[in-house]
């Protein structure tokens, strides 16, 4: 069984404050998970030490790979953060093509209709003019729009308000 997210006594602490303590976790593939727990209960900082941005101690493997030694693996992952601040003065479509650009790669641009219209998404709206939960929506046609292996995602809404 392949298990592409792999956490083995994975710990971190913030001067005082342990955030993870001693975190065992191996998602096999297909597997779907999210982290439920107060705020401060280190949702987020295992999230963040998946796409090597902390380094805690312990074993952290996504795809098989360290994502801090290697961080090309995070290519094929997904990363939907929950605060949500994009270019205010650009549109929908002109900031998913500025994300695209960022990652180097072209935009199909008929994938990306078919994920604006399954976000009921209207591409022509500045991103000052947004709601967050359609802010939130850019973010996730751009998680989308390449196939990925993982798709992390921090503080999903209870509910989308349109």
């Amino acid at each position: 069984m392949k298990y592409p997210i792999e956490l083995a006594d994975v710990s971190l602490s913030f001067a005082q404050f342990r955030a993870l303590d001693q975190l065992n976790l191996r998602v096999a593939e297909g597997e779907i998970h999210g982290f439920l727990g107060p705020k401060g209960a280190g949702k987020s900082t295992t999230i963040r030490a998946l796409l090597g941005l902390l380094h805690p101690t312990g074993t952290v493997r996504v795809l098989g790979q360290d994502p801090r030694s290697n961080p090309e693996v995070l290519r094929h992952v997904g990363y939907v953060p929950g605060d949500v601040t994009l270019w205010p003065q650009l549109t929908g479509r002109e900031t998913l093509t500025a994300l695209a650009k960022l990652r180097v790669r072209e935009v199909d641009a008929q994938r990306e209709q078919e994920l604006i219209d399954a976000f009921q998404l209207d591409p022509y709206k500045k991103c000052r003019d947004y709601s967050t939960g359609n802010r939130r929506k850019v973010l996730l046609v751009s998680a989308f729009l390449r196939r990925r292996n993982c798709l992390f995602w921090t503080n999903p809404p209870r509910v989308w308000i349109h």
